[in-house]
């Protein structure tokens, strides 16, 4: 198994790939959120591994839909556009913490943690964020996939 660069916040959590992360990026694709695809082919460049064909086709459409001018943007082919009004800073806060957030409780549960509400509160007190973000962030990194991304 080929391993990226350890995150940061707890360096010792190894960290590999697993062919089934793509999955529900490929059905977050199918129903329509054009983000996924960009998130597919970057675990792809991150592990260095062959992008299955549905990657090479959806990727190759929406190049060629800004190749023959269907839109004036790759990025608005590709679905890389954020919301309107959005703060980069507060989106790039969110995405770090929620994976510090998520590599902190994965790392405590593999050492035996138990995983409660004392603990939840002591995650947030360490990323500086309220108990219901830490909650909220977790929640959301599994939902989002980043067990594959965890040995």
């Amino acid at each position: 198994m080929k391993s990226r660069p350890k995150a940061p916040a707890d360096a010792d959590i190894p960290i590999g790939f697993d062919p089934d992360a793509l999955e529900p990026l490929r059905k977050a694709y199918e129903a329509g959120v054009k983000s996924a695809l960009i998130q597919a082919i970057c675990i792809c460049f991150m592990f260095e591994e062959v992008a299955p064909q549905w990657i090479v086709t959806a990727f190759l459409r929406a190049a060629g839909k800004w190749q023959f001018g269907e839109v004036k943007e790759l990025g608005e082919a590709l679905g890389l556009s954020w919301p309107k009004g959005a703060s980069l800073y507060a989106l790039r806060k969110r995405r770090r913490s929620r994976l510090d957030v998520y590599l902190a409780i994965e790392k405590a549960k593999k050492n035996g943690r138990a995983i409660n509400e004392e603990f939840f509160i002591e995650i947030g007190q360490r990323f500086g964020i309220s108990k219901t973000l830490v909650k909220e962030y977790y929640k959301s990194a599994r939902d989002k996939g980043y067990k594959y991304l965890v040995d």
